[in-house]
């Protein structure tokens, strides 16, 4: 799965949700020795041991292992001005795998077509399993997802 995450924040004033503003926060809690987390997409079906990408704005994606899946009691404090996603599940992330610059995901069509405009999932399994390779062979050097 991967999400798009803005290149600036916005203003609070806009009142709709804020994806720099909410990864800013889960890198702090990072920092802090807290794990990572996001909400799932509208379906919740994100399992363990899953990929999840943080997409940066045409320059690369950042990938985590799902370590955890909680109910959406578990979402964040912080997060209770997403109207329209508080049934979403909250995905508890690992450290950064590795982090795979745009041109690679393009190049291996791990895109999806159009606009990336909120969380979607990589389109088949054969994609996926070449993005599992892609990692452990150019990044992940002994150590498999």
């Amino acid at each position: 799965m991967i999400t798009p995450i803005a290149k600036v924040i916005k203003s609070k004033k806009s009142g709709s949700p804020d994806s720099r503003r909410d990864y800013d926060e889960q890198c702090v809690r990072f920092m802090r020795g807290q794990p990572m987390c996001w909400d799932d997409d509208k379906n919740n079906n994100t399992k363990v041991g899953d990929i999840f990408g943080f997409y940066k704005g045409g320059d690369c994606v950042e990938l985590h292992r799902v370590e955890a899946v909680q109910d959406p009691s578990h979402r964040l404090p912080s997060w209770s001005d997403n109207v329209g996603q508080q049934g979403r599940n909250v995905l508890m992330l690992s450290c950064t795998l590795c982090i795979i610059p745009w041109c690679d995901w393009v190049k291996f069509g791990w895109h999806a077509s159009g606009p990336l405009l909120g969380t979607q999932r990589v389109a088949n399994d054969q994609s996926r399993v070449q993005m599992i390779q892609y990692i452990n062979a150019a990044f992940c050097k002994g150590t498999e997802v």
